[in-house]
């Protein structure tokens, strides 16, 4: 057995003096038009808001219909970002229509006086509860992603694609990890005639029953256009999913620009914990973490899912899923 790679010093983390939480200000929000999504209509504005599927730092999320959510601000400090999220949502929205089911959770109202926005409802719930729901770990074979394999590898086929096309349309997402990915049961032959349709086709008739979701991006309220800095920078992140430099410029301030290289990170490890069932970081008999994200663990497990990273990241997608990661976790002579 190879030996352990050395790690690096640990980074120090200034003292809180140092820097401040990027909250925004507390005032009120001066509407601007989004031309691309409409205001709701009045008899959603009537509707009271008492399903709660979520809440997470700035929003709390409602069930309104059976097939539309609304995202309402925590506090008047959400405000700003709410609306900052209604813009780049509206820009995908409309610079995703060629996706088919589409790929994000798309805005259809927004009511700019109150920061409220109208989204796709997807009842399946999201990768996190998928992948923690203790009948998909009793169902599973030990040595498999706990949501099974043939999930698994068609869950990182479609949200490294997924995540091209929003990097594509120029928006950094900011914030990927399992409880941001919703699931949308897959229908066969919706999507067109493409080679992996066929594939993923073939896999369900030979499999009368089963039934493979496929992921869907939602929370845009970290996201940036590409090499902007919106407001004071990072917003907010998630330590068990973020990268490094976004760590380090959330502790600095928040103020640097986001780059596509923070989401792929943060896509190997929403991967990774829907393969372990938990999050990479939850316990330390998956692993342990010291400086700079680096990370350890059991080496047959490091190679057969760096291998099948590598495969997404340079021949599904091209974006280089594969060697950024294991580039992190130590392994040389695989990127």
């Amino acid at each position: 057995m190879s030996p352990i790679p050395k790690l690096p010093t640990p980074i120090t983390i200034p003292p809180t003096t140092s820097y401040t939480h990027p909250t925004p200000p507390l005032t009120p929000l001066t509407p601007h038009p989004l031309t691309a999504t409409p205001a709701p209509p009045a008899h959603l504005l009537s509707t009271p808001y008492t399903a709660k599927l979520g809440s997470g730092a700035w929003s709390t999320v409602y069930s309104l219909t059976p097939h539309l959510a609304v995202k309402t601000p925590s506090n008047p400090s959400a405000l700003p970002i709410l609306h900052a999220e209604a813009e780049i949502l509206s820009h995908l929205t409309a610079a995703l229509t060629t996706s088919s089911p589409p790929c994000v959770a798309r805005i259809h109202y927004y009511d700019p006086k109150t920061a409220h926005l109208y989204l796709d409802l997807l009842a399946a719930g999201t990768l996190e509860s998928l992948a923690r729901a203790p009948n998909i770990k009793t169902k599973t074979q030990r040595g498999e992603p706990v949501v099974g394999f043939a999930q698994w590898l068609f869950l990182a086929e479609r949200l490294v694609a997924a995540v091209a096309a929003v990097h594509a349309a120029g928006v950094v997402h900011g914030d990927i990890k399992w409880g941001n990915v919703l699931l949308r049961a897959y229908t066969p032959g919706a999507d067109g005639d493409g080679d992996d349709d066929e594939v993923w086709d073939a896999y369900c008739r030979e499999n009368p029953g089963a039934v493979l979701f496929e992921p869907v991006l939602c929370d845009f309220s970290s996201a940036q256009r590409g090499g902007e800095v919106v407001g004071e920078g990072v917003s907010a992140v998630t330590t068990g999913f973020a990268a490094p430099e976004v760590l380090r410029g959330f502790l600095g301030g928040g103020k640097a620009p986001l780059e596509v290289g923070a989401d792929v990170y943060s896509v190997g490890m929403t991967l990774l914990a829907a393969a372990l069932g938990s999050e990479v970081y939850e316990g330390v008999r998956h692993c342990f973490i010291a400086g700079e994200g680096c990370f350890v663990f059991g080496r047959s497990f490091f190679f057969f899912f760096s291998f099948l990273l590598w495969v997404y990241g340079h021949a599904a997608c091209g974006f280089g899923l594969g060697s950024r990661f294991v580039g992190w976790v130590g392994i040389e002579g695989y990127a």
